[in-house]
């Protein structure tokens, strides 16, 4: 899930190749700028601001990719949920009263099994787990993390590696 002000696509721009992924919205109206590699190739040149967040972001690219290798072949799926769950959470969570954090899941089960590498299955296991342990309270959309700390400590672990 990427946010606002975030850049998606640079690396076709740079090495003139076909795009590496693809994206779609979540909210509606979405403004996106498009650059031609021409355009994009002038920004650089006239803007070493811009190449330095370029590069920021770029290193950060490959080190969830490399992250992601990791967790796809070291971790279980309830940790790659939690850590979905964060992310989302941080994204788009509110605090609630009693200390729970609320937030409306942009993604359906089917898109947090593909983003977490796994089944629509054992995403639903890993929701009933979180449920059944009081972790968790789901209702439609609306998922609210009733110990956010230890889903936060949860995600923060590699099975393989503790």
């Amino acid at each position: 899930i990427r946010g606002p002000g975030e850049i998606i696509g640079e690396m076709s721009l740079i090495d003139d190749s076909p795009r590496s992924a693809s994206a779609f919205a979540l909210t509606s109206p979405t403004n996106v700028l498009v650059l031609t590699v021409r355009d994009f190739n002038e920004l650089l040149d006239t803007h070493p601001g811009f190449a330095r967040t370029l590069l920021d972001e770029m290193v950060q690219k490959v080190r969830d990719a490399t992250f992601q290798q990791l967790e796809l072949s070291l971790d279980d799926v309830l940790g790659r949920v939690c850590r979905r769950l964060i992310n989302m959470s941080d994204r788009f969570g509110s605090l609630d009263a009693d200390g729970a954090i609320r937030f409306k899941s942009p993604i359906t089960q089917q898109d947090l099994a593909d983003w977490a590498g796994v089944s629509r299955q054992a995403v639903v296991k890993a929701l009933t787990e979180l449920r059944s342990e009081g972790q968790i309270t789901t209702q439609g959309s609306t998922i609210r993390l009733l110990d956010h700390e230890y889903i936060r400590v949860r995600a923060a672990q590699l099975s393989g590696l503790v």
